[in-house]
C-alpha cells in the first residue's frame, strides 16, 4: 500500500510564454496580435532590470526539465493547470484582450509517495 509523504505545489510563470525574446507582438501594420514564442528549448539566464541599480536573474528551462526533476526525486504530478489571465488584468490592459485565452502562469500540484 502507497503512504502519503508529502505535497509540493509549484507555481511558475509559463515557460512556454516565458522563453527568451518571447512576448505579446501587436502589429499596427497587419493589424495583428499575437504571442511571439522565441527559442523554447534552450535553456537560459540573463539579468532583467526592474528599475534602476535593480536586477533580477532570470532564469528560463523547458518544461521537461521541471517535470523530469519532479520525477527524479519521486514526486508525482497529480494536476496540472495554465489559467487565463484574471479578467481584471484584460480590463486595465486592453490591449490584450485578444491574448486572454493565453495562460501567463503554470502549476503543477505534486505528491510523494512511498
Amino acid at each position: 500500500m502507497l503512504e502519503l509523504v508529502g505535497s509540493f505545489a509549484f507555481f511558475l510563470n509559463h515557460p512556454l510564454l516565458q522563453a527568451p525574446n518571447s512576448g505579446w507582438v501587436i502589429d499596427h501594420i497587419l493589424e495583428e496580435q499575437y504571442w511571439r514564442v522565441g527559442p523554447y528549448l534552450i535553456e537560459d539566464v540573463t539579468n532583467e532590470e526592474l528599475a534602476p541599480g535593480v536586477t533580477l536573474p532570470f532564469i528560463h528551462r523547458p518544461l521537461s526539465k521541471y517535470v523530469n526533476a519532479l520525477a527524479a526525486n519521486g514526486l508525482l504530478v497529480e494536476r496540472m493547470e495554465e489559467p487565463e489571465p484574471p479578467p481584471g488584468f484584460i480590463a486595465r490592459a486592453p490591449e490584450y484582450e485578444a491574448a486572454a485565452s493565453i495562460p501567463r502562469l503554470l502549476l503543477l500540484q505534486t505528491t510523494k509517495v512511498r
